[in-house]
């Protein structure tokens, strides 16, 4: 069994804790400086701690709609929110058992998929336009620097999607092994399920595990290197 309730936990949680919105939408090191090895991180790590887990603890309850004891609860917990690598601090302090699974691609090809992939938003479809998908790749590169100077790289698992797309079976193996499961033979049977996907990769996991979008950023190269900031990074 597998729910998705992390984002509406970690949002309300933020709210409560900071009264604001800047643990939400997070932009730098604010929460960094406050995990980091100096007098005023340790002043406040043990109070933060303390304070994340009792309102996530709030927040599931009031997701499930009472006290978690009524209630039959999943096993395990998946939350594939794209902007999850914004908030990996505050999810291993919330959920300390957490496994975070990061997935990289080939630069070119990540600009790609996003420049001619059309999102449903609360404001109807959207597509990112080239500035802002340089801006997006600026900030996951110094977000996540931050994080491996503050808590290390042995936090999360990383996991190239060009190896696992080439050898899955051995990537999935690597992958089960980090999350202390048992591998299963159905995690490559995906394409089967009946469940319904509302996300913009309906299409895409209708089809069993593929590799033929890999280099396909070379198709773009021309107009998205013509972004300044995209061209400094990866052309």
């Amino acid at each position: 069994e597998f729910v998705n309730p992390f984002t509406d936990v970690l949002h309300g949680a933020c709210r409560k804790q900071s009264g604001r919105n800047w643990n939400c939408e997070l932009r730098g090191t604010a929460f960094a400086d406050l995990l980091a090895c100096t007098p005023e991180g340790l002043k406040w790590r043990t109070s933060l701690t303390y304070t994340y887990r009792r309102v996530a603890m709030e927040e599931l309850e009031a997701y499930f709609g009472g006290p978690l004891r009524n209630f039959a609860l999943p096993r395990y917990v998946i939350d594939k929110t794209l902007s999850n690598w914004l908030h990996i601090p505050q999810i291993k302090i919330m959920f300390p058992q957490a496994k975070v699974i990061l997935v990289e691609r080939d630069l070119l090809d990540t600009a790609a998929s996003q420049f001619v992939t059309t999102y449903p938003t609360s404001e109807g479809l959207q597509k990112f336009s080239l500035p802002h998908i340089a801006s997006m790749f600026e900030l996951f590169s110094k977000t996540m620097a931050t994080w491996r100077d503050v808590l290390g790289d042995d936090q999360w698992l990383t996991v190239r999607y060009e190896q696992l797309t080439r050898f899955p079976e051995q990537e999935l193996r690597r992958i089960m092994s980090y999350l202390e499961l048992e591998p299963q033979e159905t995690c490559l049977d995906f394409h089967r399920s009946s469940d319904k996907v509302w996300t913009s990769s309906s299409q895409e996991v209708s089809r069993p595990l593929y590799g033929t979008s890999i280099g396909r950023g070379a198709l773009y190269r021309d107009r998205i290197c013509a972004e300044p900031r995209l061209a400094a990074t990866i052309c």
